[in-house]
């Protein structure tokens, strides 16, 4: 028998063409609804005002203090500070000029030096410069090569004893050397040009650090910067300290409150109050629930998807604030000056019943809990309440260079070391010169007596290491003023002999060659990157600014020399 098949299609129909029905959305059981709402707390609230209008006060005091290095009670070495005329990243980071890869720098100011004497009718002046202090190409130092390129070979073709050394000539005017040579002309010329000469080379060039001159604020043993900062503040001095400033941005959760001073303000530091009334805008995030009933929420962030265990408290918090208090938070933007200290003094809300409400002051702050986001911590007391802000002076955009230096600092847990691992290092002429890795020869036996039965194997103490890796090795200190008084491990560079030169081998970088003895801790297993820069900004002033600073970046994992120790192979491997 055969079957018969049918098809039924179950759709509404409505009755008529309205559509109010749809839109009201009417639901059969309002009471789960309203018991919803009172689980979630929808119906705990006071009132249901909204802000409408807020007035703000804020006081501020200017920075006027800087001191490169670790905090102490020690003011010496502490300089005023003006953040209208100067960034603060300078003062930090700018490295001292080394003449032996300054070449750039040493013939564009011999030429202009030149040029400047030729102009004001001093051209006599100009040979003895020239025989005196000569610009000097050398790819030596004490003895030691020093890596070059054939930029750096064509620089020394090109001005190699034809111009004068702009940084020579300005050493010897700082010593005052130059008495025969201002005695060939006009003195007073002479000593006009050379002015307005140094003040393009400090100016343009920013040639201000030397070693002899105010040092930055590098800490060689933790590879990064610290410094002091502070100001006259509110009736007593804000100092304010930064001991792990990686050199990547300045801001203001790098430094924290101490106690203490940096000495008598030696400038009128400004200050001022301001008083603000505002509108109040919503605070939004990316999948913030909708407030209103029809509203389509962002399908990309789903909250309610989120997975939390019974112990993940911070997890489950931040849900619940997403969900239910999102609504909640508002923001009024509030101008400071740049390079100030701030403080809000109090905030008047009003909403839209009327009703004024004063919260947040800094007298009541520490009482009534009202917040600490974005303000400083204190040094001696992580939980104390100090209602102050950093308005940094940093530069937000500038130019910056591709790495003029770089190095790795990477463990080797096959061969138990740490390893400094050159791939860049500046040139003479200013340029970064890459270190080429080379390769092991293979091994000899040219010296080995020909009546002797030839060995199956040859014996190494150690096996060969690429170039530019240079050894730290673990070593046990006992712990000092700056490090406690327990028993701790630093990392230290030892001695690698390099077989097929017979020396010594030496870093040919600045940055490689700084490190000596460092915090064992500060080469964790993902290890660390330091790079040098140029960077050049132009500040609020209009002014610009040009220095070469460091930066210290997160490594990327372990590696391996290839170092094995008593190891035998067989010959010509």
């Amino acid at each position: 028998m055969a079957s018969i098949t049918t098809w039924a299609r179950i759709e509404p129909h409505a009755a008529t063409t309205d559509i109010d029905v749809g839109l009201a959305a009417e639901v059969a059981d309002p009471m789960w609804l309203l018991a919803r709402q009172l689980q979630l707390g929808e119906f705990t609230g006071d009132d249901g005002g909204s802000p409408v209008d807020i007035q703000v006060q804020a006081s501020w005091s200017q920075l006027a203090r800087f001191r490169p290095g670790l905090h102490s009670d020690d003011t010496a070495g502490a300089i005023d500070y003006d953040p209208t005329t100067l960034p603060l990243e300078p003062l930090i980071e700018a490295e001292p000029i080394d003449p032996e890869r300054a070449w750039g720098i040493s013939v564009r100011s011999g030429l202009r030096l030149e040029q400047d004497l030729q102009a004001g009718g001093l051209g006599d002046t100009v040979p003895l410069l020239r025989t005196r202090f000569p610009f000097a190409a050398s790819f030596s130092r004490t003895g030691t090569p020093i890596l070059n390129s054939v930029h750096e070979e064509r620089y020394a073709a090109v001005f190699g004893g034809k111009v004068t050394d702009g940084l020579s000539v300005r050493t010897a005017h700082a010593n005052n050397n130059l008495a025969d040579i201002r005695a060939a002309g006009d003195v007073e010329v002479f000593d006009k040009v050379l002015r307005e000469w140094i003040s393009w080379l400090e100016g343009e060039l920013e040639i201000r650090r030397d070693s002899s001159e105010t040092r930055n604020a590098w800490q060689p043993k933790r590879l990064e910067y610290a410094f002091s900062i502070s100001s006259p503040g509110f009736g007593d001095e804000i100092a304010m300290t930064a001991s792990e400033y990686d050199g990547s941005g300045l801001d203001w959760y790098h430094v924290d409150r101490v106690q203490g001073t940096l000495g008598p303000i030696g400038t009128d530091a400004n200050a001022g109050i301001l008083q603000y009334r505002l509108l109040p805008k919503s605070v939004t995030f990316p999948g913030m629930p909708g407030d209103r009933f029809w509203e389509m929420e962002d399908g990309l962030i789903d909250l309610g998807s989120i997975d939390a265990g019974p112990t993940d408290l911070a997890r489950m918090l931040a849900t619940e604030y997403a969900v239910i208090y999102s609504p909640d938070w508002f923001m009024v933007p509030v101008e400071l000056p740049v390079g100030s200290v701030a403080r809000i003094e109090w905030i008047v809300v009003t909403d839209t019943f009327g009703v004024a409400t004063c919260v947040g002051t800094a007298a009541s702050q520490a009482h009534d809990q009202g917040g600490r986001m974005f303000q400083l911590s204190t040094v001696s007391d992580q939980i104390a309440d100090e209602p102050f802000l950093l308005i940094a002076p940093a530069t937000l955009y500038g130019q910056q260079s591709a790495p003029l230096e770089d190095v790795l600092l990477q463990r080797d847990e096959q061969a138990n070391l740490a390893w400094a691992i050159e791939k860049l290092v500046l040139g003479p002429a200013g340029r970064a010169v890459e270190v080429p890795p080379g390769k092991p020869e293979p091994l000899d036996l040219q010296d080995y007596p020909a009546e002797d039965p030839r060995p199956d194997l040859i014996y190494q103490v150690a096996t060969w290491v690429p170039n530019g890796w240079q050894p730290l090795v673990a070593v046990p200190v006992e712990g000092g003023a700056e490090e406690g008084s327990e028993r701790h491990h630093m990392l230290e560079r030892a001695l690698l002999l390099e077989t097929d030169a017979l020396r010594l081998r030496l870093a040919s970088g600045q940055l490689a060659a700084e490190i000596d003895t460092i915090f064992e801790e500060e080469v964790r297993r993902d290890g660390l990157r330091l790079q040098m820069v140029d960077q050049l900004v132009r500040w609020t002033d209009g002014s610009t600014h040009l220095w070469r600073g460091r930066q210290k970046k997160a490594g990327r994992g372990e590696s391996h020399a290839g170092l094995y120790f008593d190891k035998t192979s067989p010959p010509g491997r």
